[in-house]
């Protein structure tokens, strides 16, 4: 399954809502960064790159889809602008140290935020584009088919398991999708127990997916929360790998495209991304991050690093959340760089004098092959 298939065709089979109660086994919580999907998206070195080439693909598909007239003019006239931020988009990439230290820069300066809710925009879009025209992360899946279940015809994540995520893309939804059959995007956010989502505002318990930064896709208005370019299905834009690779059905390209248009429209009347970063002072995303912490605090045994490099960045959530965790047993960092472990043990002293686990030292895994999974879980 991908993220640009089934528009005309859905499975009425559901996995009901349902989690494991396992009391015998250690609580484990996951803490995700951008190297976790990182055999799907390009981190920071081959970001222009990809930009660059995303941008060539829009413009090609925007001119056979006017030629056919599948896409409307207005929805022309939006993708062309999408075009042109994606231009922006691939500037700033290869300008600025990151994309975020331009962020944190937009964002000293204050004011409106009008800039820098454009460069969220152009940044949800490229990472919507570039998961439909990419294959999820294997990882992910084979994590996935590991630690679920299935009991009375009914799927089941593991109780003892909380994730708490620092990127904004969907490759954890998408992979899961590709597990269990959906109608509707709702069903599944239920299921993995996601925050932030539309209409939750208190702190569920069970298996849970904290996202940090929120979501790239969506957007946020006077009307609350809603998804926009994913509607309600998961699967109404995915393409099962790379698109040279594939044979696509046309249609289903054309709604992505569409529904681009109709993102960019929604910004342009006054809608606002709900993807944000550390500094930010959003209400949802420190509820987020609020929750993130009441769950873990009293919870976490063993924790699992993964693909994250504790930036600067993020420090200050970083050092509120993870010396929360008192309970802490066991500390694995998958990542084969010797820095990742030193620069973790920078935040945690604090954690390792309050209790008497000041002797615990983080096990590194090297193998970045498949996502660790602790003999406890």
């Amino acid at each position: 399954m991908n993220l640009l298939k089934l528009l005309n065709k859905t499975k009425s089979s559901k996995a009901q809502i349902h989690h494991n109660s396992m009391s015998n086994k250690k609580n484990i919580t996951y803490l995700l960064g951008a190297g976790a999907s990182a055999k799907s998206l390009p981190t920071v070195a081959g970001l222009p790159d990809a930009i660059h080439a995303m941008k060539a693909t829009v413009n090609n598909k925007s001119k056979v889809f006017v030629y056919d007239k599948s896409i409307t003019g207005q929805e022309a006239a939006y993708l062309a602008q999408v075009i042109d931020e994606l231009e922006y988009l691939y500037t700033i990439s290869g300008t600025e140290q990151t994309i975020d230290s331009y962020a944190k820069t937009l964002y000293l300066r204050g004011g409106s935020n009008k800039e820098l809710n454009r460069l969220k925009i152009i940044l949800s879009i490229y990472f919507t584009l570039e998961q439909a025209y990419s294959p999820v992360d294997v990882r992910y899946r084979s994590f996935f088919q590991k630690i679920l279940t299935r009991e009375n015809d009914q799927l089941k994540l593991p109780a003892n398991v909380n994730i708490l995520s620092w990127n904004y893309d969907y490759q954890m939804e998408l992979a899961l999708s590709n597990i269990a059959s959906y109608e509707q995007a709702k069903d599944l956010d239920d299921f993995i127990n996601v925050y932030p989502r539309s209409g939750t505002s208190k702190l569920t318990p069970g298996f849970s997916l904290f996202k940090l930064n929120g979501s790239a896709c969506s957007f946020s208005n006077d009307n609350g929360f809603e998804r926009n370019i994913l509607r309600a299905s998961y699967k109404d834009v995915r393409i099962d790998g790379k698109i040279s690779h594939l044979h696509i059905n046309d249609s289903d390209e054309r709604v992505l495209y569409k529904r681009i248009a109709q993102y960019y429209e929604s910004y342009l009347k006054g809608a606002y991304p709900s993807m944000h970063f550390a500094w930010e002072n959003d209400p949802l995303a420190a509820t987020t991050r609020t929750f993130a912490k009441m769950a873990t605090a009293n919870f976490t045994q063993v924790l699992v690093v993964i693909g994250y490099s504790f930036p600067d960045f993020n420090d200050q959530i970083d050092r509120s959340i993870l010396p929360s965790m008192k309970g802490l047993e066991k500390i694995y960092i998958q990542d084969p760089s010797d820095y990742v472990a030193e620069r973790f043990q920078e935040i945690v002293p604090p954690l390792k004098l309050k209790n008497a686990y000041h002797d615990l030292v983080p096990v590194q895994k090297t193998n970045t092959d498949s996502f660790f999974i602790p003999s406890d879980l």
